[in-house]
């Protein structure tokens, strides 16, 4: 069986150093979910000012669905000191609406991963996605609700019980939640809490790369796919940690190579 998974963010254009990349939740993601097996779809907003990013992800196989708003796109611009990642945005398209989830009704989605890069998904369409898709296997990156759903977002996620990825990029101090919680920290070990409890330890990558950008879309994709598919609940999250640099470095010459056509 073919799992399908809806990736649920912002496609984006990052700017590292001098260059421009396509980025986003979906492009990472959906890359490593094709690796896996899984077919990947993509619901997140693009300027009509930029469509760059519509045109990479299909190039790379991934099917956007949606929408194209009025305005800009996603622009981000990242840096890197001593592994550590500073990130800002320069410039930041609409936000979802119920209604651009309408066309999304025939494509039996059976994995849907809600990873917002900043705001473009309010908590009202969060609770909204959750009643409505009960039978689904349901994740949520925090990285772009850390950012803007105020200091009571945790108390939010505490009214639902899923499973959550969150990195020392986003946070640093890590949130207790309901459900399984996997916190990466780049190049150091990452830690997994079950409903606030730590309960084992994620390795050090065996590998790592000198732009790391993606790499928590990657991970979380990949124990999406895996835990889809019937794995054990850890060792889905140990099989990820050590996919995620070898796929990640497939991926990231994939993505450039899409993106060389940007101006």
């Amino acid at each position: 069986m073919i799992h399908r998974i809806l990736i649920i963010g912002a496609p984006t254009i990052d700017l590292i150093g001098k260059k421009k990349i396509v980025g986003g939740p979906g492009l990472y993601g959906g890359l490593a979910a094709s690796f896996l097996g899984c077919k990947p779809y993509v619901l997140g907003p693009v300027g009509s000012e930029e469509l760059t990013p519509i045109l990479v992800y299909r190039k790379l196989g991934i099917k956007y669905t949606g929408p194209i708003i009025s305005g800009c796109s996603f622009l981000f611009k990242h840096r890197y000191i001593k592994e550590e990642r500073e990130s800002s945005v320069i410039c930041k398209s609409p936000s979802l609406s119920f209604s651009d989830f309408a066309r999304l009704r025939d494509l039996n989605i059976d994995i849907i991963m809600i990873n917002p890069v900043y705001c473009e998904i309010s908590p009202e369409l969060v609770k909204w996605i959750y009643i409505q898709n009960s039978t689904s296997l349901l994740l949520v990156d925090l990285q772009g609700t850390t950012r803007c759903y105020g200091k009571l977002w945790t108390e939010f996620f505490n009214s639902f019980r899923s499973f959550y990825h969150l990195s020392t990029d986003d946070l640093k101090k890590i949130p207790q939640l309901k459900g399984v919680l996997s916190y990466t920290s780049g190049p150091h070990e990452g830690l997994v809490f079950i409903d606030g409890k730590k309960t084992f330890e994620l390795p050090r990558p065996t590998m790592l790369l000198k732009d790391p950008t993606g790499a928590g879309d990657v991970f979380f994709t990949i124990f999406a796919c895996l835990y889809k598919k019937n794995y054990d609940l850890i060792l889905s999250l140990l099989k990820s940690s050590k996919l995620t640099p070898l796929l990640l470095s497939k991926i990231k010459k994939l993505v450039r190579e899409a993106s060389k056509e940007i101006p």
